[in-house]
């Protein structure tokens, strides 16, 4: 049976340009620090969309008379502006945990001077900022961008998206597959800073989403494959297939946008309203012969309380799309944590590394993936300031009982990382951990993908080599004093 298409566009947005929607659904894709040894040689004008973990944020800051100083944006116009506080909102990121504000009153007297920011500096702080403020409004203006065809095919409704990249196909409803192809829009533009392409494939990364994890295992069965992990990358196809139990939780999510849907009608008719409100009362005084003093005094009465309450829409409003935000990751988290890991495959064989005339070794395919899987993604902003806490715990456990020898990780083959029953699921995770723990200090000890090292070490004349010697030449030292200095480091991370 032939399928029915038809476009789908948010809200009564029936024509979103391209360019129009690229620019939404990149919103926040710009990195909010200058991330030096993840830079790779890019203009500083051009800020990136990762932040590693020795980045540092231009502040400004207050330095107390006891000698503490703290560090953000002072929003008191100047020191010599009236009142007893000085308020100053400061930029938190705990490593591997979500972004927060704090704004900290700073008594005057307290103060011993204060270090401001340019104009150009304080202006990106102040932009930072805002775009946290208002994320939630700021993704729903992404997700509303989004254009989808939806198509029958058989019992089942598929939702499609397009664009240069990937194309995606997904089984979940519709507020959920914009969400997926906002995420995966992020994803892809950091994977793109961090490792810029270096060739274009014939065709786009094909991504389809399963509502549900029997369908998504239907799927493989088709592939006579046999895998636990919640995605999976399908080279020969150039596909990325991945499960969800989204659908069991449909009702959940359909409540909350059913939410935002009455509060934006409500806020929408609010602001469509008060101009019609203010001259019928206007009006009305006016007949009644009331000065036009007083008339004005009560308008602008009138227009304060309305103000009041649709800031007060507009707050639960934000509320709502959080909470809508937050349930969605909570459903999705562990399923987007693997489609990074496959994504980041897909990104090294299809645009950097391809096989045939370069040569990832396994481990450091692995590792990579494993490295940005972890990270989090934060208003458009890829963070990997922080360890991967599941493998970081069980790797230093493993290095004090002796560990894997990184000659054995150097060699290893594909079985060696394959879980193919439950005996070998132990024997998997620690190459896994060992890989990811090796890739982890290359990139933040090493900076080998600043300085040209991880090129050289790719390049397929020096695949046929020893795997030991091969190494050797990336990290400038023999495996037997590397070794030592890899394990200490990763025993001392926290």
């Amino acid at each position: 049976m032939p399928s029915k298409a038809k476009h789908l566009d948010s809200a009564d947005t029936h024509e979103v340009p391209r360019r129009a929607r690229d620019d939404a659904l990149k919103v926040g894709l710009v990195g909010l620090f200058a991330c030096a040894a993840l830079l790779l040689g890019q203009a500083a004008a051009q800020l990136p969309a990762v932040v590693q973990p020795t980045a540092a944020a231009p502040s400004e800051s207050v330095k107390l008379v006891d000698g503490r100083e703290f560090f953000g944006l002072i929003e008191t116009a100047s020191e010599a502006a009236p009142g007893a506080w000085l308020y100053l909102t400061e930029i938190h990121r705990p490593p591997g945990r979500p972004m927060f504000l704090l704004v900290r009153p700073i008594a005057r007297d307290s103060i011993a001077g204060t270090t401001r920011l340019d104009a150009t500096g304080r202006a990106t702080l102040e932009e930072t900022i805002r775009r946290f403020r208002n994320r939630a409004r700021i993704e729903a203006a992404a997700l509303a961008a989004v254009r989808l065809t939806e198509r029958a095919e058989g019992d089942a409704t598929v939702y499609y998206f397009e664009s240069d990249g990937f194309t995606l196909a997904s089984t979940t409803d519709e507020p959920t597959t914009r969400r997926l192809v906002v995420r995966t829009e992020q994803l892809f533009a950091a994977y793109r800073q961090v490792l810029p392409p270096r060739t274009e494939p014939a065709r786009p990364l094909e991504i389809r989403v399963f509502g549900s994890m029997e369908e998504y295992q239907d799927y493989l069965g088709e592939h006579r494959l046999s895998v636990a992990n919640p995605a999976v990358y399908l080279r020969e196809e150039r596909a990325i297939a991945a499960g969800t139990p989204l659908r069991q939780y449909a009702a959940e999510l359909a409540k909350i946008d059913a939410s935002h849907e009455q509060l934006a009608a409500e806020l929408a008719q609010l602001e469509g309203q008060l101009s019609d409100r203010l001259k019928q009362i206007g009006d009305q005084l006016r007949r009644q012969g009331t000065h036009r003093t007083q008339i004005a005094a009560i308008l602008f009465r009138e227009k304060q309380r309305a103000m009041r309450e649709i800031d007060g829409l507009r707050g639960r409003l934000d509320q709502v799309d959080r909470e809508n935000a937050e349930t969605f990751d909570r459903l999705t988290r562990t399923m987007f944590r693997r489609l990074a890991h496959e994504a980041l495959h897909a990104h090294l064989e299809t645009r950097v590394y391809p096989p045939g005339r370069r040569d990832v070794p396994l481990w450091l395919s692995e590792g990579l993936a494993m490295v940005f899987e972890a990270g989090l993604l934060e208003d458009g902003l890829l963070r990997l300031d922080g360890p991967n806490t599941d493998v970081l715990a069980p790797l230093q456990e493993d290095l004090r009982a002796g560990g894997l020898p990184l000659a054995r990780l150097l060699a290893a083959d594909p079985k060696d990382f394959l879980v193919g029953d439950e005996g070998r699921v132990e024997a998997s995770n620690r190459f896994y951990q060992h890989a990811w723990g090796l890739a982890y200090y290359l990139l933040f000890n090493e900076d080998v993908l600043a300085n040209g090292a991880l090129d050289r070490y790719v390049a397929s004349a020096e695949a046929a080599g020893d795997p030991i010697r091969r190494f050797e030449t990336l990290v400038g030292a023999p495996l037997d004093q590397f070794e030592p200095k890899w394990r200490a480091w990763i025993g001392g991370l926290p």
